[in-house]
């Protein structure tokens, strides 16, 4: 009896099988079939939008991604052109000061400074080349063929103090400047005692002079028992280490 019901049910649904596929074939749809295609279509329609959504979010991602890293680029391609031209204009701006200082000791190098000379009063100049030219002529500094006098200009350098102020004075040539340099250690044991007190130097640029204290420095030092001295950015080699 129980067999003989579900044999019954299992022919019930081969024919409802049997009826839905004709009804396809025909062409026709129950309403549980066209809400069942719609439940579908609509779970479909719904999930698409969040597909596309990801997708589109991903490549705007990767959109972003992409044109930071061509901002960076950018960035740091300028940096680079930046740092090349600062290097540039260094190097101009370094050339231009060494050029400067060249013209500069050209300019000087038929100058000595001399300390010591006593000042007039009224700043009477003709008195100031008197003076220089019998300093110069203890010196055996002379003129040449063309002028007995070896001076071109004198002048005094800086304000009027207390104390007299520092001479510079142009000769004619290089030579009279050398030979009134390498003379001048001469005057510090000259029987003249006012000549004792006369010191004659090199007419020197700003970068001579910040070189010559570093030198003076380093003698210092090592004359003291300094095994290792520096000499300092101002120097023509820059900052070099030394050994005793």
């Amino acid at each position: 009896m129980q067999l003989e019901k579900e044999v019954d049910k299992l022919r019930k649904k081969v024919e409802d099988v049997d009826k839905s596929v004709n009804i396809i074939q025909k062409g026709e749809f129950t309403e549980e079939m066209i809400e069942t295609v719609k439940s579908t279509a609509k779970d479909e329609i719904e999930a698409c939008p969040r597909s596309e959504a990801s997708v589109i979010k991903e490549r705007l991602k990767r959109s972003t991604e992409e044109k930071s890293d061509r901002v960076r680029q950018d960035i740091n391609e300028m940096r680079k052109i930046n740092e090349t031209e600062e290097k540039k204009q260094a190097m101009v701006k370094k050339n231009l000061e060494l050029e400067e200082e060249r013209n500069e000791r050209a300019k000087r190098v038929k100058n000595v400074i001399m300390y010591g000379i006593p000042e007039a009063k009224d700043g009477d100049n003709k008195e100031d080349i008197r003076k220089a030219q019998m300093v110069l002529k203890e010196l055996q500094v002379h003129g040449d063929k063309n002028s007995l006098n070896p001076i071109e200009q004198v002048i005094r350098l800086g304000r009027r103090e207390d104390r007299p102020r520092r001479i510079k004075i142009s000769l004619m040539s290089t030579d009279q400047r050398n030979t009134s340099l390498r003379n001048s250690k001469q005057l510090k044991d000259h029987k003249r005692e006012c000549l004792q007190k006369v010191y004659i130097g090199a007419d020197q640029t700003i970068m001579q002079r910040e070189q010559a204290k570093e030198l003076e420095e380093l003698k210092r030092r090592r004359e003291a028992g300094e095994m290792w001295s520096y000499i300092g950015k101002g120097s023509s080699s820059g900052k070099s280490l030394v050994n005793k």
